[in-house]
């Protein structure tokens, strides 16, 4: 299995806690810890999913660069430039 995210703050949050954050409302931590409960459930489903169907595959890889983060109090300089 291979996860990979990047830091958003416009996507869920992810905690199994139901208690409530500082500033969160208890109904939204409980559909917070809810969300990541499927979300738990659901990898382990396709895992097993997948296990059923095991197949060769050939792997390689590269390298690169994507610019998905940047200061922005700077955007234009160099130093903003997050590798």
């Amino acid at each position: 299995i291979l996860l990979t995210w990047s830091h958003t703050h416009s996507g869920p949050r992810l905690s199994r806690d139901r208690e409530p954050l500082t500033k969160m409302a208890d109904s939204k931590s409980r559909n917070t810890a809810d969300y990541t409960n499927r979300l738990i459930k659901s990898v382990v489903h396709v895992v097993e999913l997948a296990s059923r169907s095991l197949q060769s595959a050939e792997l390689s890889w590269g390298q690169g660069f994507a610019q998905v983060s940047s200061k922005r109090c700077q955007p234009d300089t160099p130093e903003a430039q997050i590798h």
